[in-house]
Parts: C-alpha cells; sequence; structure tokens
C-alpha cells in the first residue's frame, strides 16, 4: 500500500470451505494484517478446545458456516472437521473490536511451552520484522522441563548470519514475553517447502532435534 496507494484487498478462504472474509484497504489501514469481515451468507464461529465461544480478542478455532463449505471431511489424523453445520480447516485466529478477523496461525503448529500456548505466527511476524531477516520458521521441539521448546530457523538476507542469532535474541527480548521468545535460533540459506511452496515444518523439528 505504501508503494501503489489504498488499492490493496485481502481475501481469506480455503478449498473445502471457499471464499469467507474481504478486508478492504480501509480495513487493512485500521486493523494491519487482518483478514477481513465476513463476507455476506458466511459466519465465523471462533471457539476453544471445549467448543465453547470465545471473547473477541481471544484466540480460538475458526469454524466456518456458508454456501461453499463441504459436506464432509476427515484430517489427517481421522478427526472430523464439522461441528453443528459449521466447518474447520485447523485455523486458529480472532475477531478485534471492529468486527475484523486476524490468523493467529495453525492448530497443528501451536507450541505448549511449560502450559503457555505459543502461536509461531506471532513470533515469526516478530523475527521478519527484523531488517537483517529475509524469513523464518519457527517450531517446537521435545523439552523435558517444559514440555516443548520455542526454536526459531531464520535465513539471512546477506551473509553467513555469524552475529544474528545473537541480534536476533536482543530483538526478540524486547519484542516478545519470555514463553514466546526461542530458546534456540539457528540459520539456514533456505527453508524446505512443499511443491506448493509452504514450510515443511516437519523436516525443521528433525533437524533440529537430529542437529
Amino acid at each position: 500500500m505504501d508503494v501503489f496507494g489504498s488499492i490493496v484487498y485481502n481475501y481469506y478462504g480455503s478449498t473445502e470451505t471457499g471464499l469467507n472474509t474481504v478486508a478492504t484497504p480501509r480495513d487493512l489501514l485500521r486493523s494491519p494484517g487482518t483478514i477481513g469481515r465476513l463476507i455476506a451468507g458466511h459466519d465465523i464461529r471462533i471457539t476453544n478446545s471445549r467448543g465453547r465461544r470465545v471473547r473477541k480478542g481471544k484466540v480460538g478455532e475458526l469454524f466456518i458456516r456458508g454456501p461453499m463449505v463441504v459436506e464432509g471431511y476427515n484430517d489427517a489424523s481421522g478427526g472430523d472437521g464439522q461441528r453443528d453445520g459449521y466447518f474447520s480447516v485447523g485455523d486458529l485466529g480472532w475477531v478485534d473490536r471492529r468486527g475484523c478477523y486476524h490468523l493467529a496461525g495453525r492448530k497443528r503448529d501451536v507450541i505448549i511451552s511449560g502450559g503457555v500456548n505459543v502461536y509461531p505466527a506471532e513470533v515469526e511476524r516478530v523475527l521478519d520484522a527484523h531488517p537483517l531477516v529475509l524469513e523464518s520458521a519457527v517450531v517446537g521441539i521435545p523439552d523435558e522441563t517444559w514440555g516443548e521448546r520455542v526454536c526459531a530457523v531464520v535465513v539471512p538476507r546477506s551473509g553467513d548470519g555469524g552475529e544474528l542469532i545473537g541480534v536476533l535474541d536482543a530483538h526478540c527480548r524486547e519484542y516478545l514475553s519470555s514463553p514466546k521468545r526461542p530458546r534456540r535460533i539457528e540459520v539456514c540459506e533456505s527453508l524446505p517447502r512443499n511443491p506448493t511452496g509452504k514450510v515443511v515444518k516437519a523436516e525443521l523439528v528433525r533437524w533440529l532435534v537430529g542437529a
């Protein structure tokens, strides 16, 4: 928007649900990062692990109802994404006081460290905002004390990133609370991706555990 002006629109949807929200340039200016407001004919419930709606501003799982939602679907674990006519693809999010929705990450990617839910997308946004970082990925690896330990893998914009780890540790201390800070930061040339371009975090976990 800084380059082209207020002409950017943001949409949210999936193969299983169709498009569900749209963010206008005005929405994006007033609620940065939003996926927008509901498209007419659609509804989203944001629920906790017990299926109860959460308050505005609280993160929960997005369950969607609309004319394009599939009739049935089983995820990789055999669970059903259907609930009372609503459907979930496993995305987590929250709604602000203006009624704009925001994504927090994927349910399967949530890191539980010391009983605290850590959403990798939040940590990645902080890391990616640093001018020396091209991109990052945050995962949890097993930890005997905390259950899982927050770890980050970053790709530097230039150079070998020799001093980057210390710089990013200080950066995270400034912008993240203690449970969300990566306890380990590794530097690599590129992140592993599948044919559609998504980062394969399972490969990063195997690499970090075996390293």
